[in-house]
């Protein structure tokens, strides 16, 4: 028996959302790598830190998806927390909250996809077994 899976519908929804995840994170990166050129102290400062920040995850944007789902989460988190106050000083709300709605869709249809991707193996192992059991009741 030969076990044929089609394309989840997941997948295309998974695509879509890494591919913006990727340019919100570029342009996040971008936009405090131009805080690093202004000759304003405070804003260089912060700008230092949070460059600092992103060169200490090394998020990539070819990574395995689930491998730059996690470390995003990770992120996000030190966005939201620990450097919340360089990221309002900077005015790069906006990037981490696109950011985490990007990585969360990333993460949602992911699950949905190994859900379906699970129930099709189980109902496929289910097939397999009843088909053994015919042939061994035929000999």
């Amino acid at each position: 028996m030969l076990i044929h899976f089609k394309k989840s519908l997941a997948t295309d929804e998974i695509s879509k959302a890494d591919a913006l995840r990727d340019k919100i994170y570029a342009g996040y990166k971008k936009a405090v790598q131009a805080y690093l050129t202004l000759p304003l102290k405070d804003y260089t400062e912060a700008a230092v830190i949070l460059n600092q920040h992103i060169i200490d995850y090394k998020i990539c944007g070819r990574d395995q998806l689930n491998k730059e789902t996690g470390a995003l989460l990770g992120f996000i988190k030190d966005l939201e927390t620990v450097h919340q106050s360089l990221v309002n000083k900077l005015h790069l709300n906006i990037f981490v909250e696109q950011l985490k709605l990007a990585n969360d869709t990333v993460n949602k249809h992911t699950n949905i996809r190994t859900n379906e991707r699970s129930a099709k193996i189980a109902d496929a192992m289910k097939q397999a077994r009843i088909a053994c059991e015919v042939l061994s009741n035929k000999r």
